[in-house]
């Protein structure tokens, strides 16, 4: 149960429902103290002990369903003149495992003393070593893999080995209608073997076309236009945007761990091991870890790109584990930081609250110049060699002056400077764009009009895959 339960967790993340470490021990716990034969207890358990959020709910009902099909959990015992004698087949089958070197197969075991709970974990184990939860729509695959269970399960070597078994128990005087019935009991366990098989991998396909339904409705959310959605689109993609950004978060957490390892260093390696004529027992490494980055988002949320920052908002709060420090800021005419608001509400309320503009005292007229003016003003002390600053935005300044020196001034102190514009590249200049005057001060350019820009840009500049940080001997304040 233990394994089913992780691998439930498993795939309930994979479908988007955040579930902690800590929340699993608590379901296991759960599990401890229940009489597992009360389907409706046992998930009543799982999904108070794993599920936080009401619109999670039916996603974990469907997958509920497919894991725990409502099979049995224990082993389904033998009754009548079978289970008079049950005690005595569980005898001789050691007798004969002993004489025959173990040469027994387990599965006749099992199938001969009614163990369909042991059985079923068999059956499971089998699978995970045919990569079964790995497989796609096509039903042909899931023929292949019944095919695949029974040759391994060899269900013709179980009947065999029984009528063996129901012989010696024969010959050894146990009375010819208990070893009749026997007879059929063994056949009809066979019968639900054969059936158990079919209905694994039936589960098993289920699961996995529910999955890959899922990666497919993510994917065509992830290339949809953001431009082109209205207020309900964009409220019925949340619980997507939400999924896309974990997978980031379990990318880039990867990505910091491997760097955390570091690189071999040949040439100490060589030096260190000259000695032993060959060899290189003694591996010497870069100690250079990867540092978590601190970020400072200024976010235009005036109407035009309102969408796209409450987006980015919601991808780098998800991202908090990766990211050592977070301070927001949202801006249209002039600029505030709402970093206190994600602290005090809920993600998804936050990043509401912080799209709507609370705070601003000019939400009219957007103004980059100002804007980026007053962050140095009141901010620039606080950046410093390691602050990555993100700014989200058309660069659309409403034929204001750009103050171009206020964004210099970041760039020169800032580890970063990352402009992600959701316009065409084409449009870049247009009217009163001043994309192009603000471009030399900006590490990275990316234009973004979907959910699948906007996370490749951060992953890809955010923790790239090879760190090559500039050395910087920049006054300021940790930010």
């Amino acid at each position: 149960m233990k394994n089913a339960l992780i691998d439930f967790v498993g795939k309930l993340r994979q479908a988007g429902i955040s579930v902690s470490q800590a929340e699993t021990m608590d379901a296991a716990s759960c599990l401890q103290r229940l009489n597992l034969d009360d389907r409706s207890q046992f998930k009543d358990a799982l999904r108070s002990s794993l599920v936080k959020r009401s619109r999670d709910i039916p996603v974990f009902e469907v997958l509920f369903d497919l894991y725990f099909s409502g099979g049995p959990l224990v082993g389904t015992p033998a009754d009548g003149t079978v289970g008079e004698h049950i005690g005595q087949v569980h005898r001789m089958l050691a007798e004969i495992e002993e004489r025959h070197n173990g040469e027994l197969s387990p599965v006749t075991r099992m199938v001969m003393t009614g163990s369909f709970g042991e059985l079923m974990r068999h059956l499971l184990a089998a699978s995970g070593g045919l990569a079964l939860r790995r497989m796609d729509l096509a039903p042909v695959r899931g023929r292949f893999f019944v095919n695949e269970l029974r040759r391994m399960i060899d269900p013709e070597r179980v009947r065999t080995e029984a009528e063996a078994v129901l012989s010696e128990m024969a010959y050894r005087g146990m009375d010819r209608d208990a070893v009749l019935e026997f007879r059929e009991y063994v056949a009809r366990n066979l019968e639900r073997l054969e059936e158990e098989l079919e209905e694994l991998v039936l589960e098993e396909v289920e699961k996995s076309r529910f999955m890959a339904l899922r990666r497919i409705e993510d994917e065509e959310i992830a290339e949809r236009n953001l431009y082109q959605l209205t207020e309900r689109d964009l409220s019925a993609m949340r619980p997507a945007v939400e999924r896309l950004a974990r997978r980031l978060k379990d990318r880039l957490s990867l990505r910091l761990r491997r760097a955390d390892r570091g690189h071999i260093d040949i040439k100490r390696t060589l030096r260190g091991n000259v000695g032993y004529g060959g060899p290189l027992p003694d591996l010497r490494f870069r100690n250079k870890r990867a540092a978590r980055p601190q970020v400072a988002a200024l976010c235009d949320v005036s109407r035009s790109v309102r969408d796209f920052s409450r987006f980015m908002l919601l991808f780098l709060y998800t991202l908090k584990e990766v990211i050592s420090r977070i301070r927001s800021f949202i801006f249209v005419g002039d600029l505030t930081e709402v970093t206190s608001i994600f602290r005090e509400h809920d993600l998804n309320e936050a990043v509401s609250k912080a799209a709507a503009g609370q705070g601003l005292r000019y939400p009219f007229g957007t103004d980059y110049g100002s804007s980026l003016g007053q962050f140095v003003e009141e901010h620039l002390g606080e950046v410093n060699s390691k602050t990555t600053v993100i700014i989200l935005g058309d660069a659309r300044n409403n034929n204001l002056p750009p103050r171009i020196e206020a964004l210099e001034a970041v760039a020169e102190r800032a580890r970063k400077v990352i402009w992600i514009n959701p316009e065409p590249v084409a449009f870049w200049g247009t009217g009163d764009s001043v994309m192009p005057l603000y471009e030399p001060y900006c590490t990275t350019l990316a234009q973004c009009s979907n959910l699948a820009q906007l996370s490749d840009a951060i992953e890809e500049n955010l923790i790239p895959l090879q760190f090559h940080d500039k050395k910087r001997s920049t006054r300021g304040g940790r930010f």
